[in-house]
C-alpha cells in the first residue's frame, strides 16, 4: 500500500510554503482562543479540567466521550490553571499538528505540490478552524485518525515497528473517539479492494485488536440509546449532505448566501476533479477512507450526550476529503490554480470570519448567548432570589466569571433546596430541544410559584433549523429563562 501510493518521496528540507501554512494555522486557532465564553458543548471538558482526577471516568461516561480528551483537559488545567484558553488549547494544538501530518500523507499520494495545497487547505478550512477552537473531541479525533492512516500505509513493509506504531495510533484513537470502528471498516475494505494477502490481513488484525476491545468495552458502559439511528432514509441523506456541507464550508456560513452556494460548487468540483485525476490506488484510497466513514456516520448514530455535534462521527473522513480537494487544485494548470485559490480564499475568509462571530447558522450548542443571559439576570435580580439552572447551561461557570450575587442551584437538587428555603423569586434557566416555553419547567415550580416572565434565546435561522430537523437529530436549540414569584 505505501509503495503503491508513494509517487514522490518526502523531502528532508523544510518547505517554506508548508511552514507558512503552519504559521497561519497556528494563528487562526490561537488568536483570541480564550476570549469566547464556554459553550454547552464544552461542558464535559470544563468539568474534567476543574474536577479531581478520581471523577474523570464518571465525567467521560456521563458525556459519552472516551477519556483521552477529557484527560488532556484535566492535565492542562492542573499544569496551567483553569480558564477557557487552557481548556481549549489541546484541541488547537491537535489542529496545527494535523496540518503538519497531512503533508507527508499528501506527498505519498501525489507529490510535493499536493502536499503544499493540502497544508493550506487544512490550515484555512473553516470546518477545522471552528472545531479546533473548541473543547470538543473532533480535533483530536481527526488528528489521530490521520496518524493511524499514515502508519497503516506502512504495514506492507512487515516490520515490527510498523505494526507497533499502527496499533498504538489506533489505541489512542479508541480512547479519544467512538468513531474508531468506522475507520477500522474503511481499513479492512481497502485491504479487500487491494486484494491483500493473508499475512497483511493478519498484520492489520493484530494492529486493531486492542483498539477494538477498548471501543467495545466503552460502548458497553454507555447508557442504552446513546447511538440510536434516527430519521429513516431521509434522515440518513440529510446527515450525509450536512456532513459534506460542513466539511466544505464550515459551520457558520448560511447556505443561502451566494458565497456559500458558489463555495459548494467550487469545493465539490475540485474534490471530483481530484478523484478523477489521481492515480488508481490513490482514488481507491480517497473514496474508501472518505466515503466509508461518511456513509456509516450518516447511518448509525445520533448526537452524543453533552451536545457533541453529529459531524464528530464523520471526522475520520475529513483528511480524505481535504486531500481530494487538494488533488483537484494540483491537477489544474497555472490559471486554473489561481482561480481556485481565489475561490477557496473567499470561502475561507467568510467561513473563518464566521467562527469569530458565531451567527445564527452556527450549531446551537456553540452560539447560545449564555453570558448575555447572566448579565440580564444580574441586572434584574433582587435580594433573596435563587437561580435554578440545568447543568448544560454552564451557568455556574459563567456566574463565577461574572458574579451574580445570587445562589445558583443545579436543577437536579433544586426541588429540595427551594422547598427548604422558600425564596421569594426563582429564576429558571434550561436548554430545550424545541421551542422554549415555561411549560417545560419542573412540575414543582408551578405548584408553589406563579410565572411572572419568560424569555427565549438563540433560535437558529429557519433554513439551518429545517436542515437539522431533517437529520432526525434532537438538538438543544433554545434557551429558556423564566422568572417565578412565590404564591
Amino acid at each position: 500500500m505505501a509503495r503503491s501510493l508513494a509517487t514522490s518521496p518526502a523531502s528532508g528540507r523544510a518547505d517554506p510554503v508548508v511552514v507558512g501554512a503552519l504559521v497561519v494555522a497556528a494563528g487562526l486557532r490561537l488568536l483570541g482562543l480564550g476570549a469566547a465564553p464556554l459553550a454547552p458543548a464544552e461542558a464535559p471538558f470544563w468539568g474534567a479540567a476543574t474536577a479531581p482526577g478520581s471523577v474523570l471516568p464518571a465525567i467521560a461516561l456521563a458525556s459519552g466521550i472516551p477519556p483521552l480528551g477529557t484527560g488532556l483537559a484535566h492535565l492542562a488545567g492542573a499544569l496551567g490553571g483553569v480558564n477557557e484558553l487552557i481548556v481549549r488549547w489541546p484541541a488547537a494544538a491537535a489542529g496545527v499538528a494535523l496540518v503538519a501530518l497531512l503533508v507527508p500523507l499528501a506527498r505519498r499520494l501525489g507529490g510535493r505540490t499536493l502536499g503544499r495545497w493540502a497544508a493550506w487547505i487544512a490550515a484555512t478550512s473553516p470546518f477545522l478552524v471552528f472545531y479546533d477552537r473548541t473543547a470538543t473531541p473532533l480535533a483530536l479525533t481527526t488528528l489521530l485518525a490521520t496518524l493511524a492512516t499514515w502508519y497503516y500505509l506502512f504495514l506492507p513493509t512487515g516490520r515490527q515497528w510498523a505494526l507497533v506504531r499502527f496499533g498504538g495510533a489506533m489505541l489512542l484513537l479508541a480512547t479519544a473517539s467512538l468513531a474508531t470502528p468506522l475507520l477500522m471498516i474503511a481499513q479492512g475494505m481497502f485491504l479487500w479492494v487491494r486484494r491483500a494477502r493473508a499475512h497483511l490481513w493478519w498484520q492489520w488484525g493484530r494492529g486493531v485488536m486492542v483498539a477494538l476491545v477498548v471501543t467495545l468495552l466503552w460502548l458497553g458502559r454507555l447508557e442504552p440509546g446513546a447511538a440510536e439511528p434516527a430519521g429513516g432514509l431521509a434522515g440518513i441523506g440529510a446527515r450525509l449532505v450536512g456532513s459534506l456541507v460542513a466539511f466544505a464550508l464550515g459551520e457558520t456560513l448560511p447556505l443561502w448566501q451566494p458565497v456559500s452556494l458558489a463555495g459548494l460548487v467550487l469545493v465539490g468540483g475540485l474534490a471530483g476533479l481530484g478523484l478523477w485525476r489521481v492515480h488508481r490506488p490513490g482514488r481507491q484510497f480517497l473514496l474508501i477512507f472518505g466515503g466509508v466513514p461518511l456513509l456509516l456516520a450518516s447511518v448509525a448514530p445520533r448526537e452524543l450526550p453533552g451536545e457533541v455535534p453529529l459531524v464528530l462521527w464523520a471526522a475520520p473522513a475529513w483528511p480524505a476529503f481535504g486531500l481530494a480537494v487538494a488533488a483537484g487544485v494540483a491537477a489544474l494548470g497555472p490559471t486554473g490554480r489561481r482561480v481556485a485559490f481565489a475561490g477557496l480564499a473567499a470561502v475561507a475568509a467568510f467561513g473563518v470570519g464566521g467562527v469569530f462571530q458565531l451567527p445564527a447558522s452556527a450549531p446551537p450548542a456553540f452560539r447560545l448567548p449564555l453570558l448575555e443571559v447572566v448579565r440580564f439576570i444580574a441586572a434584574r435580580a433582587e435580594p433573596g432570589d435563587v437561580v435554578v439552572a440545568t447543568a448544560e447551561t454552564m451557568l455556574p461557570h459563567h456566574a463565577e466569571r461574572h458574579p451574580l450575587g445570587l445562589r445558583v442551584v443545579d436543577a437536579r437538587a433544586a426541588a429540595a433546596v427551594v422547598a427548604a428555603e422558600r425564596p421569594p423569586r426563582v429564576w429558571y434557566l434550561a436548554l430545550l430541544p424545541e421551542e422554549a416555553s415555561a411549560e417545560r419547567a419542573p412540575r414543582w415550580l408551578p405548584e408553589h410559584y406563579r410565572l411572572v416572565e419568560q424569555r427565549s434565546y438563540g433560535e437558529p435561522d429557519p433554513l439551518s433549523q429545517a436542515l437539522r430537523q431533517a437529520q432526525g437529530v434532537p438538538e438543544h436549540t433554545h434557551l429558556l429563562l423564566a422568572l417565578y414569584q412565590r404564591r
